[in-house]
């Protein structure tokens, strides 16, 4: 926010990136580990329908920018992470421990209480002891072998592996990256001529599409869902490598949906 030339705005930038990477990453798995089974695709999904919400409300600011003095544009926006972080500390207090840690940790009469508070009613102390079995089997595989690795690439893991491996590199390069890449030509294509316009239609669609992942994602299985929803981004890179290739009115709106 106080940078003065570009190479300590980059470093700034570079240690925001590794600093919001971490936490998304953390978060998830916090989200995970604390949430009933029933709920957890909603509860996890709900992190990302926050992110949409703040890139949604990022490129919604970009409006008003122009009308800011000159030496003030962007830097506003680069200071709301400074509040983020203020609040997360005040709050962190607040954080109860993930059972799952505790239990890994072998602080099993914390993990009994992080349960009580975490689940005000049903039956505690039978999800307990099968998070305890579940802990348990986890630590045996792995001192079966020379390291955490040598399991994923074990035999009964390492196809799992592979398909974590490539779902994670197709949502990479052909998931938001892309068409926050893509978006600005798209739509000076059909005539939008406000740049900014790609970036709003973009985050606002991700948002419409994390909600109803959230909204509908526990009433089907997992696989179920990769299943299909691999099959339609196959499909859509398929329609939009076509209309890459063959440039017409047609093509020009088609890529967009």
């Amino acid at each position: 926010m106080l940078a003065g030339d570009i190479y300590t705005f980059a470093i700034g930038r570079c240690i925001s990136g590794l600093a919001s990477g971490i936490a998304v990453n953390v978060l998830n798995n916090y989200m995970r580990e604390i949430s009933p089974i029933q709920w957890r695709m909603f509860y996890s999904t709900m992190i990302q329908v926050a992110l949409s919400v703040g890139t949604f409300m990022v490129t919604t600011l970009f409006y008003p920018i122009r009308d800011l003095p000159n030496e003030w544009e962007f830097k506003y926006l680069f200071g709301v992470p400074i509040l983020f972080g203020l609040l997360q500390l005040a709050f962190m207090g607040a954080i109860i421990e993930s059972p799952s840690w505790l239990i890994q940790t072998h602080q099993v009469e914390r993990s009994r209480e992080a349960m009580n508070q975490l689940y005000s009613s049903g039956d505690v102390e039978s999800h307990r002891m099968a998070l305890v079995e579940s802990i348990q089997r986890q630590n045996n595989e792995v001192q079966t072998k020379s390291s955490k690795l040598g399991l994923l690439l074990s035999r009964k893991y390492s196809k799992q592996f592979s398909i974590a491996i490539v779902l994670a590199t197709m949502q990479q390069l052909s998931g938001m990256n892309a068409l926050v890449g893509y978006g600005p030509n798209m739509f000076k294509a059909v005539g939008v001529r406000e740049l900014r316009l790609s970036n709003t239609f973009a985050n606002f669609s991700r948002l419409d599409n994390m909600y109803i992942a959230a909204r509908y994602g526990d009433r089907f299985k997992r696989r179920t869902l990769l299943l299909f929803g691999s099959i339609g981004m196959m499909f859509m890179g398929i329609g939009f490598t076509l209309c890459q290739v063959y440039h017409n009115d047609v093509s020009k709106w088609f890529q967009i949906l």
